[in-house]
Formats: structure tokens, C-alpha cells, sequence
């Protein structure tokens, strides 16, 4: 009798966040508030000065940058659901960690919404970098 709450459980989070994964109707696309566009070159200055505002090692960052487009991006649970709506820069970062060592590049995403970091959703530690947890 253990195993039923537990398969309870499970079916109810599978169809909680199963339903997360469809993504915004064509009406809320239609009426999303993307903000005030903000430039490709401005939004790259401010995602570089936000990743070395939390840097070990600032200095040693290397920035590769891969695309720029306006948006939307699923909020979790945590933050409410729903859908936040911008311009989104996807990229990656190397840096030196505490050792003096290059980390490796680690994926970057960032939302901007009115000319400003909206959220932010970055590579784990630990990760090969198939998960993303959001940083702001």
C-alpha cells in the first residue's frame, strides 16, 4: 500500500508540470508586453557586466554569444507560472575559478524586459550542461 501514495504523487507532478511544457497560446503571444526593444550590442554590454559583477575572476572572462531574439520564457512554479516575455541572449562563459583554473563554458540565458536583466538562467555546477537553474 506504500507504492500508491507514491505513484499518486508521481502522476500528479508528471501532469502538474506536463502541462508547463506547451508553452503560450497563440493569444497570449498575440498580447504579450515584450518591453522596449533593447539593442543586441546593449544587452550583451549589460549580460557582461552582470556575469562579472559575480565572477571570481572578472578579468579572465571570455564571452561567446550565440543568439539574440525577441521571446518568452516558462516560469516555475516557485515563481508564480505563467510566462515572462522579452528579449532573450543566449550564450556561453569561461572564466578562472578560486584555483586559477578555466571552468569550461557554461550557458548563459538572459531576459530583458524594458531595457534591463529580467532574469537570468544559468548551468549548474555539476551539470554537463543540460540543466539550467535561474540565477535572478
Amino acid at each position: 500500500m506504500k507504492l500508491l501514495p507514491l505513484t499518486l504523487i508521481a502522476c500528479l507532478t508528471f501532469t502538474v508540470l506536463g502541462g508547463c511544457a506547451t508553452g503560450p497560446t497563440a493569444s497570449q503571444l498575440a498580447n504579450a508586453d515584450y518591453g522596449t526593444p533593447i539593442t543586441e550590442s546593449a544587452a550583451k554590454a549589460k549580460a557582461e557586466a552582470w556575469m562579472r559583477g559575480i565572477l571570481k575572476d572578472p578579468e579572465s572572462a571570455s564571452f561567446e554569444w550565440a543568439s539574440f531574439k525577441q521571446g518568452w520564457a516558462a516560469e516555475g512554479l516557485f515563481y508564480g507560472g505563467g510566462y515572462l516575455y522579452g528579449y532573450l541572449l543566449d550564450g556561453w562563459v569561461n572564466a578562472r575559478n578560486s584555483f586559477g583554473g578555466y571552468t569550461g563554458r557554461k550557458r548563459y540565458v538572459f531576459m530583458f524586459h524594458n531595457g534591463e536583466i529580467a532574469a537570468v538562467w544559468g548551468e549548474t555546477e555539476g551539470t554537463s550542461g543540460g540543466f539550467m537553474s535561474r540565477l535572478k
